[in-house]
């Protein structure tokens, strides 16, 4: 599964022992924070073996019902705003529950809105520094709404009153990833539908119903199953692991 802008965002930010002790102290009752040494927070590897054996970077997300009954209320940006908490971790809190959800317009807006902030949080020294917190939530932006870069990095750089570089340098990433994604899925397809084409000669209708897994698979799948085209007596042959 490919990761998400919002868990990079996330993980970004919230892997720093720092903001992540003074997020866990907000959210946890009061009664609870004797009971644990702050001063030994530290991150957990991310990786974990699958029974497969495949190594994946892991994450862990918890859904509960409230011991009371009723529904959970989402909080509104001034109640965000209004939390004890950091500023990088309030613009990250607003930035996961807002962006999505905000026409560009609003994004734009929203971030005028929370000039404070921003300024505040790129005042802050880590970690992570103030400018790579900018940066984060630039790129979160960029990746969930389709703001124009120079808009948000003109925007931005009048907030901050200093230059802002990583919005454009971002902006150029994230054209070359979305170019090499569609080079790379053209290939599969093309590949998919070439080995369909070849196995319905080899084998007529046997091979219709397999139509759903090769076009799923990965390259060297394709791969591996047009070289058994060759010499497989059966188009279960093909497939055999």
């Amino acid at each position: 599964m490919l990761a998400q802008p919002h868990d990079d965002l996330f993980h970004c930010l919230f892997a720093h022992a720092s903001l992540a002790g003074a997020w866990l102290r907000w959210l946890m009752p009061t009664q609870w924070h004797d009971e644990v040494e702050w001063h030994t927070l530290a991150p957990e590897p991310q990786k974990a073996h699958r029974p497969s054996l495949r190594q994946e970077i892991v994450d862990h997300v918890f859904v509960a019902a409230r011991a009371n009954g009723g529904e959970v209320q989402r909080l509104d940006e001034a109640s965000i705003r209004d939390s004890p908490l950091p500023p990088t971790i309030v613009l990250t809190r607003l930035a996961l529950r807002f962006f999505r959800e905000h026409s560009d317009d609003d994004t734009l807006a929203a971030l005028r809105r929370w000039g404070d902030l921003l300024r505040a949080a790129d005042r802050e020294t880590g970690p992570p520094a103030g400018a790579d917190a900018i940066a984060a939530i630039a790129c979160y932006c960029l990746r969930v709404r389709e703001v124009e870069p120079r808009t948000l990095q003109q925007l931005l750089e009048h907030i901050l009153q200093r230059p802002e570089h990583s919005v454009m340098s971002t902006a150029e990433r994230l054209k070359r990833e979305g170019l090499e994604l569609g080079r790379h899925e053209g290939r599969v397809e093309g590949r998919a539908e070439l080995l369909l084409l070849q196995l319905q000669k080899r084998f007529g209708s046997a091979a219709e119903d397999l139509a759903p897994r090769i076009r799923s698979a990965s390259l060297a799948e394709l791969d591996r199953w047009a070289e058994r085209i060759l010499d497989a007596a059966t188009v279960e042959a093909v497939f055999a692991d």
